[in-house]
């Protein structure tokens, strides 16, 4: 990221590292990437499970269901948030297999260090809801397009492995 001026008090910043920053009033302001999640829902066809996109950045695109995590908030537990958010379903944490890490730039400056959870098991009946527009179920190539809005790529080879 490139900053300029301090966050707390708006004098100007030196860069001192990939990722520390200090103001000229002994500030520190550290620039790590965002923690994010997603869920690879996987049916008994071998079909996975896209949303798309409702909202900027990728407005229209497709992407796994997921989001950032919140403070004080583990992986887990924020795919089970992000999933009631976004597609009204509950989802144990033991039905959640960590698949895949990523790495994800959203928007200039601004990136996310992902991981994706695996899941064949949830409840609920699925809608749409919070930033998903629809959901469809694809086949797991479709993970290779340019509808996708964030590559993931690692994902495809492990899921060709598991199915």
């Amino acid at each position: 990221m490139k900053l300029q001026y301090c966050p707390e008090c708006a004098a100007p910043l030196a860069k001192i590292d990939e990722t520390d920053y200090r103001c000229t009033n002994g500030h520190v302001y550290h620039n790590n990437p965002h923690a994010s999640c997603s869920v690879v829902f996987l049916n008994d066809r071998n079909e996975i499970l896209l949303t798309k996109r409702a909202r900027e950045p990728k407005k229209g695109a497709y992407a796994l269901p997921g989001g950032f995590l919140n403070y004080d908030e583990d992986a887990y537990h924020a795919a089970q948030r992000e999933m009631k958010e976004e597609l009204n379903v509950d989802i144990a944490i033991e039905d959640l297999e960590p698949i895949d890490t990523a790495l994800h730039y959203y928007l200039e400056n601004d990136t996310a260090s992902g991981i994706s959870f695996l899941c064949r098991k949830w409840g609920g009946n699925m809608r749409a809801g919070d930033d998903t527009a629809a959901f469809e179920w694809k086949p797991i190539e479709f993970l290779n397009t340019d509808a996708i809005a964030w590559p993931y790529p690692y994902l495809y080879n492990k899921l060709r492995k598991i199915i």
